[in-house]
C-alpha cells in the first residue's frame, strides 16, 4: 500500500517520532489534504440519520473471530466511526487507499480502507484478515518496536470511499477494476511510522555503509523473531521495511548492543503472513520447501542486492527522472541460457537442491536474478539502455550473500554471522 508515516504520540511506544514525515508533507499539499477529506466524506454519506457501527474491541483472543459485518455512515458530526478525522492521503494499493487521520484525543494513525471478498469474512485461517488479526495480537504487540502495530478495526458492507482517486493515480486499471465490485470493506487503523528503508536510500547523496549495515541488523533481527514463532511475511521488499524515529542511541541484540543511528526498523504490510498452522497440516511438497527456504530471507537478500546499485541508480537518476531503486527492485531481465546453466548449478550447490529438476521450488526465479544481479552486474546494468557502467556497493561481498542463500533456513545463524561480521 505504499509508505505509512509516523507513530501515535500515545498509543505507540515511547521511541516513536512525533513530527510527520517530511516526504509525505511534500508529496500532499494542504489543498490536496482537505479535497481528499471532503471528497471521502462526501462519497460515504447515507440518508439514514444515525451511524450502525460498534467497536470491534477485543476481539484479537486465541479464540478468534470475524463477527458481523456493520453498515457503515460517516458520523453527524462528520467522524469516521465517530471518532476518527481524515487529514490527507498517504498513499494507494491496487484495491484501497491509506489515510492519515486523527482521533478525538489529537492522536494520528494511518488509517488504511480497502475492499475484500465475501471469502475473507469465514471465521478459519482461510481468511487473510483472520491471520492478520492473528499476527497482530500474538507477536506485534509483544514486539511493538519491530513489527507495525494495529490499533483497531471495522469491517463494513458498505465501501463508499473514492475509487476513483485510484483509477486516477495507477498504471493497473484493469486489476483496480477487478476488486471495484467487491461488496466489503476492512478499515484498519496502524500506528505510523517515518519513512522507509527505500525513503532513507533516497535520501541519502551517498551510500553510509556502518548506518545501512546497522539498519540490516535489525532487519535480521526482526525475521529471526518471525522465524522463532513460527510465521514468515512472504512480502519483504525496500518498500516494506518501515523506520521509526527513536532517541535510543543502541539496540540490544543476543546480547549486543547495535547503534540505531535514530531509527528502529519496523516491518509494515502483513496481508500475506504465513504460519504453518494456517494450513492445517495439509502442507504439499512446495509447501515444505517453504517451509525450510524461508522466503524472508530470500527478501532480505533482494533489499541487499538492489542496495547494492544504490550508486548505479544516482547516476542513472542525475540525467534521468525515474525512480532507479526501485526499477532495479522490480526488474527481471532474461538471462542468456549459457549464464543461466552456470547460475543454476551454484544455486544448486548453494541449496543442496538440484533446481533445474525441481521447478516446484518457488523462488527459483528470484534467486536466479540476484545471482544474475551480482555476477553479471555490468550485463544487468546494460539492460536500462545506459552507457553507465558502475561498481557495487562493497558493504556486503557475493561470499556473504551467497552465506545467506546457503542457510535460507537458519534465519538465527546468519544473524549471529552478521553480527560478527559487520564493524560497527
Amino acid at each position: 500500500m505504499g509508505n505509512i508515516l509516523k507513530k501515535s504520540s500515545k498509543s505507540s511506544s515511547k521511541s516513536s517520532s512525533k513530527s510527520s514525515s517530511k516526504s509525505s508533507s511534500k508529496s500532499s499539499s494542504k489543498s490536496s489534504s482537505k479535497s481528499s477529506s471532503k471528497s471521502f466524506l462526501k462519497s460515504s454519506s447515507k440518508s439514514s440519520s444515525k451511524s450502525l457501527f460498534f467497536k470491534k474491541n477485543d476481539l484479537l483472543t486465541n479464540n478468534m473471530k470475524i463477527k458481523d459485518v456493520i453498515n457503515y455512515d460517516k458520523s453527524e458530526n462528520g467522524l469516521l466511526f465517530n471518532k476518527y478525522k481524515i487529514l490527507k492521503t498517504i498513499s494507494h494499493g491496487l484495491h484501497g487507499i491509506v489515510y492519515l487521520v486523527e482521533d478525538n484525543h489529537k492522536n494520528k494513525y494511518a488509517y488504511k480502507v480497502e475492499k475484500i471478498s465475501e471469502k475473507e469474512l469465514i471465521n478459519n485461517y482461510d481468511s487473510s484478515v483472520l491471520r492478520q488479526l492473528d499476527f497482530f495480537e500474538n507477536i506485534a504487540k509483544k514486539y511493538p518496536n519491530n513489527f507495525m502495530n494495529l490499533y483497531d478495526y471495522y469491517i463494513t458492507n458498505d465501501c463508499n470511499f473514492d475509487y476513483n482517486y485510484i483509477l486516477k493515480n495507477t498504471f493497473h486499471k484493469n486489476k483496480v477494476l477487478a476488486y471495484k465490485n467487491l461488496p466489503y470493506c476492512i478499515h484498519y487503523f496502524y500506528n505510523l511510522i517515518d519513512s522507509t528503508l527505500l525513503d532513507l536510500l533516497k535520501s541519502w547523496k551517498y551510500f553510509k555503509n556502518k548506518i545501512f549495515n546497522a539498519l540490516l541488523l535489525q532487519l535480521l533481527y526482526n525475521i529471526y523473531i518471525l522465524n522463532l514463532h513460527g510465521y514468515t511475511h512472504h512480502d519483504l521488499h525496500i518498500e516494506n521495511v518501515g523506520l521509526v524515529k527513536t532517541t535510543e542511541k543502541y539496540i540490544n541484540i543476543l546480547n549486543k548492543e547495535i547503534p540505531t543511528y535514530g531509527y528502529y526498523v519496523q516491518l509494515i504490510d502483513f496481508g500475506k503472513i504465513d504460519h504453518n498452522k494456517y494450513h492445517n497440516n495439509n502442507l504439499n511438497k512446495n509447501s515444505l520447501l517453504i517451509k525450510k527456504y524461508k522466503s524472508d530471507l530470500i527478501g532480505f537478500v533482494y533489499i541487499v542486492v538492489v542496495s547494492k546499485y544504490f550508486n548505479f541508480c544516482k547516476k542513472i537518476e542525475k540525467t534521468q527522472n525515474v525512480n532507479m531503486l526501485k526499477k532495479v527492485s522490480k526488474s527481471y531481465p532474461p538471462i542468456p541460457l549459457h549464464k543461466l546453466f552456470i547460475i543454476n548449478n551454484k544455486l544448486s550447490e548453494l541449496l543442496n537442491l538440484n533446481i533445474s529438476k525441481n521447478y516446484y521450488f518457488k523462488y527459483t526465479k528470484y534467486l536466479q536474478t540476484i545471482l544474475y544481479q551480482i555476477l553479471y552486474y555490468k550485463e544487468f546494468q546494460q539492460s536500462f539502455d545506459t552507457n553507465y557502467i558502475v561498481q557495487l556497493n562493497d558493504f556486503m561481498s557475493n561470499d556473504d550473500i551467497f552465506f545467506v542463500i546457503k542457510n535460507l533456513y537458519d534465519p538465527y545463524k546468519v544473524l549471529e554471522y552478521f553480527l560478527q561480521k559487520f564493524k560497527l
